[in-house]
C-alpha cells in the first residue's frame, strides 16, 4: 500500500486538518518535475512548504499535550478534593448510617466519573501517538522522495530540524505515569478493593529486584518484539489492568528514572556469547548495570546463569550485588575485595544475611572474570516502564523502548564510557558506527510459574494479538554482539532473519483500543464503562503510587466546631430520603431524570433512594462525559437555534405572499403555511432551550433531533399536496376571468361584433 493511501486511511477524522499535505506536496514535486528542470526557486519552495508544514505540526503536538496535562491536573485536584471530603465524613459519621451510605454512593459516582476521564485521556494519547507517528512518516518520505527525484540532499539538512522539534523521538511517558498514579488512588478511595485481595497482597510480599542490594530470582521469561506504531497501544492495554511501578514514588516523574544502561563483559573470544547462544549447561551472563543517568553512584554487578531443569533439576537463576561506581574499577582490578563489599552493606545498615550473600556471589563473580579474562564489550541502552502491583511479583510485565547499543571494547582505562549519556538517539558521540539502534520495542513477560502462578487470560489475549511479535529466546546481549562481531562468532542467533520481515500484522480481530462512530472508546470491540459497585464498608490500600501524587490534607480548623451541624445536616438529609420513599416510583424516578446537582465538581446525577437500591440489585454503569463544557459548545447551539429562526422565515415570506396577492386558494394554502412557521418557530424555541439544559447539566442523553426534521418535511409535503389539490379540482366559473388572461385580449372579445 502506497503511504498516501495508508495516511489516508489512518487519519483520526477530528485532526483532520492538522497532518501533513502529503498528497499536495507530491503533487507538486511532480508536477514542478515534469515541468521544467528543478532549479533554486523550487527548492526554496520546496523548503518553505515542508518547514511550514512542520510548523503546524508541532504547534498541534504542543497544543494537545498542554491540553491533556490541564485534563490530568482537573483529575488531580478533584481526586483531593474526594480526599477532604471524605476526612470530613469520616468524622461526622456518627450522625446517621443513611446520610453515611448516601456520600458513600455519592463519592463512588464521582470516582467512576473522574476513572471514565482518565480513560478518555488514555485513548486521546494513544491516539496523539500514531498522529505523531504518521506524520513523521509522511516527512521522511516525501524528503526521500525529494532527494531521489532532485539528487539533492534536503533529508539530511532536516535531520537537525526535526531533533529540536523532538517530533522523532516524542514520549508519553510522563503522561502514562501520571494516569497510572490516578488510577492507583481511584482504587485507594474507592470501594471496589475487596480485603482478599490485599490479604493476597500481602501474603506474597517480596522485595522487588531494583530495591534490594542482593538476592536471586526466579521467573519464567518470554520476550515479544514490538512495532513502534504499537507502543502506546500496549502500554494503554498494559494500564488496564497493571499500574506503572515506580521505585522512588516520593519524587516527581523524571525522564531519566525509566533510563537502564548495562555493560557486557566477554574476553576477545566471546566465550560467554558462545555459551549463551548455545544455551550450555552453567552458561554465565556478566554485566555492570545502572538506573537513571550516568551520575548515579550505586552500580549493581548481576550475573546470570543457566541451567537445564530436565538435567538435574536446577533453574536458570540471577544474582546481584551493589557496588560504589568509584569501586568498581578497583573490584575489577581485584583491589577492592568480597569482605569489603560484604563491610560497606553493613555500614549501610542491611541485614547480616544479605551482607554475607553479596560477599559470597561477589567472590564468586570475580572468579569468573579473573579466570575467562573478561572485559567490557558492549553497553545496551534502553527504557523500561515496568507494570506490576506493588508488593505482588507474581506477574511482571516490562516494555523496554529506544533500545541501543554502544561498542565499549575500545575503552581502555576505565570500565566504560564517560561521553555516551543516556540521550537517545546519541547522535551527538563522533563515531556513529560504534552505535547500533534497535529498530523495536522488547516486551517481556516474568511470571513466578515456581509459586503457582499462571499466566492472567487478558496477558495470553496481547501475546497472541497483532500488537506483539514473539521471539523466544531473545537476548539483548547476544543481539548486540552478533551486530558488532559479527566476523569473529562462530553461530549466530535465528531472530536475525525476522529483522528483514515486516513484523507489523493487520488486524484480524476486535482485541485493542478502537472508537466507535461518535469516537467513544472501546476496547476489544466493547464499550468501556466503570461500575458503581454496591454500598460496602470502606477498605483502603495503600498501593505504593499514591505519595509522590497527594498526600491527605488535614482537616479545616473548624471541623470540630462545625461537627454537630454536620451531624444534624446528615440527619436531616437521611430524614428528607426516607420522606421522599413515600411518593410513587414513577414521579420519583422523573425527578431524578430531569434534574441535576454538582457535588465536588463532577457528581452529575442525583442521590439514589434506600428502595431504588433494594429493588434494583444490578450494578449501574456511568457512561462517559465531557469533564469541561466548552463555550463553544453553547455557541453552536445558537447557531442552529438561528438556523431553524431562518427557515421558520423563509415559510413566512411564502405565506404571507400568498394571502395578500392571491386567490381563495392560495389565500387557504398561505394560511395553512403560516400556521407551519408558527409552530416551526415556537418548536425551535423549546428545543434550543432543552439543548442548552443538556448541555449546562452535562446530560448522557441523545443531542440530536430525531423526530423534528421528519415531522417538518411531512407537514410541508402535505401542505404542498393540499396546494395541488386545491388548485386543480378547482372548476372555473362562467365569466370568471382566469388569472392568467391579459385584459387586453378581454376587451378586443368583448368589442367584436
Amino acid at each position: 500500500m502506497k503511504f498516501g493511501s495508508h495516511l489516508a486511511s489512518n487519519v483520526f477524522p477530528p485532526w483532520r486538518t492538522e497532518y501533513i499535505q502529503y498528497d499536495m506536496l507530491k503533487q507538486q514535486l511532480k508536477a514542478r518535475q515534469l515541468d521544467h528542470t528543478w532549479n533554486s526557486q523550487d527548492e526554496t519552495w520546496f523548503s518553505q512548504a515542508v518547514v511550514s508544514e512542520l510548523t503546524k505540526v508541532d504547534l498541534f503536538l504542543s497544543r494537545k499535550r498542554y491540553e491533556l496535562q490541564s485534563r490530568i491536573s482537573y483529575c488531580e485536584q478533584t481526586l483531593q478534593a474526594i480526599a477532604r471530603n471524605s476526612l470530613v465524613s469520616a468524622s461526622s459519621q456518627q450522625g446517621g448510617t443513611t446520610a453515611t451510605i448516601n456520600d458513600n454512593h455519592d463519592k463512588e459516582q464521582c470516582i467512576a466519573s473522574l476513572q471514565q476521564a482518565l480513560i478518555e485521556i488514555l485513548y486521546d494519547t494513544n491516539d496523539l501517538s500514531k498522529f505523531i507517528r504518521l506524520n513523521y512518516t509522511g516527512f521522511q518520505k516525501i524528503l526521500k522522495k525529494h532527494d531521489k527525484w532532485t539528487h539533492l540532499h534536503l533529508r539530511s539538512q532536516m535531520i537537525p530540524v526535526f531533533h529540536q522539534r523532538g517530533l522523532d523521538n516524542q514520549g508519553f511517558d510522563d503522561l502514562l505515569v501520571k494516569i497510572s498514579q490516578l488510577r492507583d488512588l481511584c482504587r485507594l478511595y474507592s470501594n471496589t478493593m475487596m480485603l482478599t485481595e490485599i490479604e493476597e497482597g500481602r501474603k506474597n510480599m517480596v522485595e522487588d529486584d531494583n530495591t534490594s542490594d542482593a538476592g536471586d530470582f526466579e521467573r519464567a521469561t518470554e520476550k515479544y518484539w514490538v512495532h513502534p506504531e504499537n507502543v502506546t497501544e500496549v502500554k494503554a492495554i498494559l494500564l488496564f489492568h497493571l499500574p506503572i511501578l515506580r521505585y522512588n514514588s516520593d519524587r516527581p516523574y523524571e525522564e531519566s528514572e525509566t533510563a537502564i544502561s548495562s555493560v557486557y563483559m566477554d574476553n576477545q573470544e566471546l566465550d560467554l556469547y558462545t555459551e549463551r547462544l548455545q544455551r550450555d549447561e552453567g552458561a554465565e551472563a556478566i554485566r555492570l548495570r545502572w538506573y537513571g543517568a550516568e551520575t548515579s553512584q550505586e552500580i549493581y554487578v548481576e550475573r546470570k546463569t543457566h541451567h537445564a531443569p530436565w538435567l538435574d533439576g536446577q533453574k536458570s537463576i540471577k544474582e546481584r550485588f551493589r557496588l560504589d561506581k568509584s569501586h568498581v574499577d578497583k573490584y575489577l582490578a581485584g583491589q577492592y575485595t568480597p569482605q569489603m563489599v560484604a563491610e560497606n552493606l553493613l555500614s549501610l545498615k542491611k541485614k547480616k544475611s544479605v551482607a554475607e550473600k553479596a560477599r559470597a556471589t561477589s567472590a564468586s563473580v570475580y572468579n569468573s572474570i579473573y579466570q575467562r579474562k573478561l572485559n567490557p564489550v558492549l553497553r545496551c541502552f534502553y527504557n523500561r516502564l515496568a507494570f506490576q502491583r506493588p508488593g505482588d511479583p507474581r506477574v511482571r510485565v516490562s516494555l523496554d523502548t529506544d533500545l541501543a547499543y554502544i561498542r565499549e571494547d575500545k575503552n581502555s582505562g576505565c570500565w566504560r564510557r564517560n561521553d555516551v549519556g543516556i540521550v537517545y538517539p546519541f547522535n551527538h558521540l563522533p563515531e556513529q558506527d560504534d552505535i547500533h539502534c534497535f529498530p523495536y520495542a522488547v516486551l517481556e513477560t516474568k511470571i513466578q510459574t515456581h509459586l503457582g502462578q499462571e499466566m492472567p487470560e487478558w496477558l495470553i489475549c496481547l501475546t497472541n494479538s497483532h500488537l506483539v511479535h514473539p521471539v523466544p529466546r531473545f537476548s539483548k546481549y547476544l543481539h548486540g554482539a552478533c551486530f558488532f562481531f559479527k566476523d569473529r562468532l562462530p553461530a549466530l542467533p535465528w531472530w536475525l532473519s525476522e529483522l528483514d520481515n515486516n513484523i507489523k500484522k493487520p488486524r484480524v480481530d476486535q482485541f485493542g483500543l478502537s472508537r466507535t462512530n461518535s469516537y467513544r472508546p472501546l476496547v476489544d470491540g466493547g464499550l468501556v464503562a466503570i461500575s458503581i459497585p454496591p454500598d460496602v464498608e470502606m477498605v483502603k490500600r495503600d498501593s505504593g503510587m499514591a505519595p509522590s501524587l497527594f498526600k491527605p490534607l488535614p482537616p479545616p480548623a473548624n471541623l470540630n466546631a462545625n461537627s454537630n451541624n454536620t451531624s444534624e445536616g446528615m440527619k436531616q438529609k437521611s430524614s428528607s430520603s426516607s420522606k421522599s420513599n413515600n411518593k410513587p416510583r414513577s414521579i420519583k424516578r422523573w425527578f431524578q431524570r430531569r434534574f441535576y446537582y454538582r457535588r465536588l465538581g463532577n457528581s452529575r446525577k442525583n442521590k439514589c433512594s434506600n428502595s431504588d437500591k433494594k429493588g434494583n440489585n444490578n450494578s449501574k454503569v456511568l457512561p462517559g462525559v465531557k469533564v469541561r463544557v466548552e463555550p463553544k459548545t453553547f455557541f453552536a447551539n445558537e447557531r442552529t437555534f438561528i438556523s431553524w429562526l431562518q427557515f421558520c422565515a423563509l415559510i413566512l415570506t411564502i405565506s404571507l405572499s400568498l394571502i395578500n396577492f392571491g386567490d381563495h386558494v392560495s389565500q387557504l394554502c398561505g394560511g395553512i403555511f403560516l400556521i407551519i412557521a408558527a409552530l416551526l418557530s415556537v418548536y425551535a424555541l423549546w428545543r434550543y432551550q432543552y439543548r442548552a439544559f443538556q448541555i449546562r447539566t452535562r446530560s448522557n442523553t441523545r443531542y440530536d433531533d430525531l423526530y423534528g426534521p421528519a415531522i417538518l418535511c411531512l407537514l410541508l409535503v402535505i401542505a404542498i399536496i393540499v396546494n395541488f389539490s386545491l388548485r386543480f379540482n378547482q372548476s372555473p366559473a362562467t365569466g370568471a376571468l382566469s388569472p392568467y388572461h391579459s385584459p387586453s385580449t378581454v376587451d378586443n372579445n368583448s368589442n367584436s361584433p
